[in-house]
């Protein structure tokens, strides 16, 4: 009956597999396969060896667990085998007596065999070797596990990163205010009117809600800032500013039917309707919220 080694490298010739082949699929020393093959498992560390067989017979289409068992037989023969031979010298006839010889020449003789065995016995146990070819495949799906949780979080950070920069950029486009007028000439002789003058009727203080003649088919509105001043105005339901109008400068619109107006610095700026001034809408920092302004004048809430 064929060795387990024996079987193992019949079973690798038939499948035509090199050593070198079966090493590059299960990752065995090529030394160990060979020294399976042909049956030198006391050179092999006994904690791999079961591990050893089983995946190289499992590679091969052979029954792991027959391999084993007979494995673990012919360890047990090996074992019985060396019992009996250490039993033989103590049960072997004496040889015949020989002349007695003196002490000194008789302990040399006796003393240098002793030796010699023991020599012998410690070379027939080999040092225990760790074999890191089996850890090798393990060692390398770790290294792929790590370096795909290092290139997802580098991922995730540049995800952020971009996500906080395109946030920046669009807040920065939204709240951006519009360029501001011109601001009037300083120590000018005579300051050019925003509208054009109109006859100026008696200025009365204001009433809420204030009432005018319109004096044209439009709603005429402009504002000189005092000082700065936020302002939201809507003319007919569309916007057409919204920003702070800086201390000194003065703009001007018109809509058809009405105006709504929003400002954060009521006693900051000056009011102007249809060529009309008008009072200061309120205190300096009070803040007013949908004034409306039509042709018939103006109302606050």
């Amino acid at each position: 009956m064929d060795s387990i080694g024996a079987r193992l490298k019949k079973a690798r010739l038939e499948k035509k597999f090199t050593i070198d082949e079966v090493y590059k699929k299960t990752k065995i020393h090529p030394n160990v396969l060979q020294a399976i093959e042909e049956d030198r498992f006391s050179q092999l560390s006994p904690v791999y060896l079961k591990s050893f067989l089983k995946l190289y017979a499992k590679f091969l289409g052979v029954d792991p667990q027959e391999v084993v068992e007979g494995y673990q037989e012919t360890k047990t023969v090996v074992e019985k085998a060396e019992e009996i031979k250490e039993k033989e010298p103590q049960s072997q006839p004496q040889e015949k007596s020989r002349p007695s010889l003196p002490v000194a020449a008789v302990n040399p003789v006796i003393v240098k065999p002793l030796a010699v065995k023991s020599a012998i016995v410690e070379k027939e146990e080999p040092p225990f070797k760790f074999d890191f070819a089996v850890l090798k495949p393990y060692l390398k799906v770790v290294g792929l596990i790590l370096a795909a949780i290092i290139a997802l979080w580098l991922l995730l950070k540049v995800a952020k990163f971009t996500v906080g920069r395109v946030k920046a950029v669009a807040h920065a486009i939204t709240t951006r205010p519009k360029k501001a007028a011109k601001p009037e000439e300083k120590n000018q002789a005579k300051a050019k009117p925003v509208v054009k003058p109109v006859v100026k009727p008696e200025v009365k203080p204001l009433v809420k809600p204030v009432t005018a003649k319109p004096v044209s088919s439009m709603v005429e509105l402009s504002i000189r800032a005092k000082e700065d001043c936020y302002i939201h105005l809507k003319s007919d339901g569309k916007t057409v500013f919204q920003g702070v109008l800086k201390k000194g400068y003065a703009e001007a619109w018109a809509a058809k039917n009405k105006m709504e107006l929003t400002v954060g610095n009521a006693g900051g700026i000056d009011l102007n309707v249809n060529g009309n001034p008008l009072p200061a809408l309120g205190k300096r920092k009070q803040a007013i919220k949908n004034i409306i302004i039509t042709k018939e004048g103006l109302s606050t809430p």
